[in-house]
């Protein structure tokens, strides 16, 4: 069976990168684990420095923070499989995700991007995703909000390389851009049924952060012309902010 190589991007996670690291390492038809540290000033480069010579981890490390999708980028252009896998450092692949992910996807030629349904963790309360799983289904959910969740995602490397990678002027959302951006061009995009990861959900996030998305969204929306995503865009914002508040 092929074999997918993990794009790992870290910034001062140092109390839960271990753990998405070890995820990863025990997966069955693992290539090389990625590791790009985006310029952490906390315990993160000490935790990395023992890894620099573990088998099937290359780790990369940027002297200033380039933000998510430039460092998503420099994976996707310095690996040389045909599948790379996201994970982020506070999230955990379940046992046998990169096998289930490549099965289908070898199964599924038309499909460039796969994501999955995931387990949400967020304080004590665990959630189930039932996520839209066909390209019809999630095309037509895409045109309103994000439904491919990027840290469970396999893509064909070569292929988004071709279309140009991640937007990294974008801070945000960079994922939905790009999920956009393959669909308008035309390529098949869909879900796993099954949970293959389990998510982490930060509950500390900043007003600058729920403001930085929102123009990210906004962004989104005029490029692709979609007004639904504007829409929802000024629901999201008024949420988080009365969350923010409370």
């Amino acid at each position: 069976m092929s074999q997918a190589d993990v794009a790992l991007c870290t910034y001062n996670d140092d109390a839960t990168l271990e753990c998405a690291i070890s995820s990863v390492l025990s997966q069955d038809c693992l290539g090389i684990l990625y590791i790009v540290d985006d310029g952490s000033d906390d315990e993160t480069p000490n935790i990395l420095n023992r890894y620099r010579n573990v088998e099937k981890v290359v780790v990369i490390t940027n002297d200033t923070n380039l933000g998510l999708a430039a460092s998503l980028n420099i994976i996707i252009h310095r690996s040389k499989a045909e599948y790379l896998a996201r994970i982020d450092a506070d999230d955990m692949m379940v046992s046998l995700r990169l096998k289930k992910q490549i099965q289908y996807l070898e199964n599924h030629r038309e499909i460039v991007v796969l994501g999955s349904n995931a387990k949400f963790i967020k304080a004590e309360i665990k959630k189930h995703t039932n996520l839209p799983l066909s390209h019809i289904e999630v095309k037509s959910k895409l045109s309103r909000h994000n439904c491919i969740l990027h840290p469970t995602v396999m893509f064909r490397r070569g292929l988004i390389r071709k279309i140009g990678g991640y937007a990294d002027k974008l801070r945000r959302c960079q994922d939905y851009e790009l999920w956009m951006r393959v669909v308008g061009l035309g390529y098949h995009i869909a879900n796993h049924k099954e949970c293959l990861t389990i998510i982490q959900v930060r509950t500390n996030r900043s007003i600058n952060s729920i403001f930085k998305e929102f123009c990210a969204l906004v962004i989104i929306s005029i490029k692709y012309l979609k007004v639904t995503i504007f829409l929802q865009a000024i629901i999201s914002i008024f949420y988080n902010l009365i969350s923010k508040l409370k």
